[in-house]
């Protein structure tokens, strides 16, 4: 479900709520499949009982046809039917650049009659339920981490003997005493909401200028860090080294990576080297 604008921007005053900010879109961004709960689940709860996300390929561009040109924002819409299933009451939250907005706007007409009728949501009874229905959309949507399996001596020492490590049995009995250290055990204790693993991050907007050619190129910049984590808009980056010498190549490679998630849109990032065999942990601020 879309919400038209004739132009592109803010229509109303922000809004910003610990439920209702930017952080909700980048939640949905990276998502390629959605959940929607049914409507029993959102009745339950007093919620609406009508949700959907619109972040399509078609949302925050304009959209020409013969009745004019207009702009589809990316947004969150909810609502419910008001008479004979015709009209329904939508209440959309809204992002425009780097705010969000809340509009409201009733369909009991063809889509392009909709076009500035929206007007701003101010109830507070209204936002409640608002931020009830997002609750529920966001838990539906929760990565679903199962609970860590604890460390197995003979089974890390078989995995790494299967591996072919030649020290198998001295780096076996180093990562366990190092598990013993909070701050690697809180890496792995399942309480992250999303965890990767060698996963790319890429970045398409970086240029680079060729030196025979006074010209801007597009690069895509790929960087593949050991594991990240991210829970509540904290992101953790760690990088396993198992040398037995520390590299500055090091900690620049991890710098970049710190560098590519705020990037991202992450404020608050940690970025680690762990040097498995030296058992030491070197925090990098990137």
């Amino acid at each position: 479900m879309h919400i038209y604008y004739a132009t592109r921007g803010l229509r109303g005053r922000p809004y910003h709520s610990d439920m209702i900010n930017t952080d909700l879109f980048a939640f949905f961004q990276g998502k390629r499949m959605r959940t929607i709960p049914s409507a029993e689940t959102l009745r339950a709860v007093n919620a609406f009982p009508k949700c959907d996300i619109d972040m399509g390929e078609d949302t925050d561009s304009e959209y020409a046809c013969e009745k004019g040109t207009f702009y589809i924002p990316k947004s969150i819409c909810m609502g419910e039917v008001v008479n004979a299933g015709w009209a329904v009451d939508y209440y959309f939250v809204v992002l425009c650049g780097d705010a969000v907005e809340l509009r409201y706007v009733r369909w009991d007409c063809p889509w392009y009659e909709t076009v500035g009728r929206d007007t701003e949501v101010t109830d507070p009874a209204v936002i409640a339920k608002m931020e009830r229905t997002l609750a529920m959309l966001l838990d539906a949507n929760k990565p679903r981490i199962p609970a860590p399996v604890p460390i197995s001596h003979p089974a890390l020492l078989s995995f790494l003997t299967l591996l072919g490590v030649a020290d198998a049995e001295a780096l076996a009995a180093a990562i366990g005493r190092q598990f013993d250290d909070p701050l690697v055990a809180g890496w792995f204790d399942g309480g992250w909401n999303i965890v990767r693993n060698e996963n790319e991050i890429i970045v398409p907007h970086r240029t680079r200028i060729r030196r025979t050619r006074r010209e801007q190129t597009a690069e895509r910049t790929i960087r593949r860090p050991d594991r990240v984590m991210v829970k509540e808009g904290r992101a953790v980056v760690v990088d396993y080294k198992f040398g037995l010498r520390e590299n500055p190549d090091h900690r620049r490679q991890l710098g970049e990576y710190i560098e590519l998630l705020r990037e991202i849109g992450y404020t608050q990032v940690e970025g680690y080297l762990w040097y498995v065999r030296m058992e030491r942990i070197v925090s990098i601020d990137g």
